[in-house]
């Protein structure tokens, strides 16, 4: 996980849960990303899966998140958060 966001966001998975810093990374071990739910408090969230057929995945996380099956070359700054949630 790679948050480029200033707030914490919060990714479950099979009952699991990770938690990463504003504008941090983290990463759990036997933490699948094969269908996972993304939020940060107040905001969006996002349900993915599936993208990744690699031995590792990786989420980025912006105004919304991206999957891929190779950690990005460059990163983005990071500000801002995750789209607000719809009322």
């Amino acid at each position: 996980m790679i948050n480029r966001t200033t707030a914490e966001i919060v990714v479950t998975n099979a009952g699991r849960e990770l938690r990463v810093p504003g504008c941090d990374e983290a990463t759990a071990p036997d933490f699948k990303l094969n269908a996972w739910t993304l939020t940060s408090p107040g905001r969006d969230t996002f349900y993915g899966g599936n993208d990744s057929s690699g031995p590792e995945s990786f989420i980025l996380v912006t105004s919304f998140p991206t999957q891929s099956d190779s950690r990005p070359a460059e990163l983005p700054p990071c500000e801002g958060l995750l789209q607000p949630a719809e009322s």
